[in-house]
């Protein structure tokens, strides 16, 4: 399918220069409102795309994330491209213009994406009908966070005002993944961890213990050495005394 149809009708004098990238400047504010509102790091990236997208006036929009693990660039949002091949398109650094930008660090532009001996259709995408290509590097610091691409079907679409505009939205967009995936990790441990005790109880603890005798005990537990050296040291009536041989720490009498 003509998966960006709607977003290239949209704009049909976009190429007349009326896209406004002070708007897009203007809107990085709203990153961290999309990324507030957000449930999830997918539901982000998503909102950014179809963000970028409409400001730009673009057909199609896309963000693929850079795995540690593997090395690869991987597809997590697609707007304007075809949906199923979101988490399922992989590129390996240096492969194709978006992993050349990956790999070296750098925004990559084509006025005809195409004709770069460097380009790798990938079918997946249905991209076919797109020339202009443009590719940003999000990076923090040295570090490789992904990689922003847009697409248009006019060649030459873009320039380097819109790189520019483009290069600020990617800086914005490098911190808010970033504390995205710090938001998930933390959010994931705390369903692991247990809850803490509140301000001024003692810490639940668990103790395990043989029974002397049948039957239902009242009374605070304690270790059993504790409870044993307690005993060993509290006379009973009549003189006697429970040494530490006894079982029964709970008060269950022998």
């Amino acid at each position: 399918g003509v998966y960006g149809q709607p977003l290239a009708d949209s704009m049909a004098s976009g190429m007349n220069g009326e896209r406004d990238n002070v708007d897009l400047i203007c809107g990085i504010g709203e990153l961290a409102v999309l990324l507030q509102e957000s449930s999830n790091i997918k539901e982000f990236l998503n909102s950014v795309t179809a963000f970028i997208a409409r400001q730009m006036h673009v057909d199609a929009c896309s963000i693929s994330l850079f795995e540690d693990e593997t090395q690869e660039l991987v597809l997590r949002s697609a707007c304007g491209l075809n949906p199923d091949a979101v988490d399922k398109v992989r590129i390996r650094q240096g492969e194709g213009l978006t992993g050349l930008a990956l790999q070296e660090m750098r925004v990559v532009l084509e006025a005809k994406g195409a004709e770069n001996p460097k380009f790798k259709p990938v079918p997946e995408l249905a991209e076919e009908q797109y020339h202009a290509f443009l590719a940003l590097p999000i990076l923090r610091g040295p570090a490789r966070i992904g990689v922003l691409v847009l697409q248009h079907h006019l060649p030459g679409y873009f320039s380097e005002q819109d790189v520019k505009a483009l290069r600020a939205i990617t800086n914005q967009l490098a911190m808010a993944i970033g504390n995205a995936k710090l938001l998930s990790t933390l959010q994931q441990a705390e369903t692991v961890a247990p809850p803490l005790p509140r301000s001024g109880q003692e810490p639940i603890r668990y103790l395990k213990g043989k029974s002397a005798s049948e039957g239902i005990a009242h009374g605070a537990a304690a270790p059993a050495a504790a409870a044993n050296q307690s005993q060993a040291n509290r006379a009973l009536p009549g003189g006697v005394h429970v040494g530490n041989g006894q079982r029964g720490e709970c008060g269950a009498g022998g």
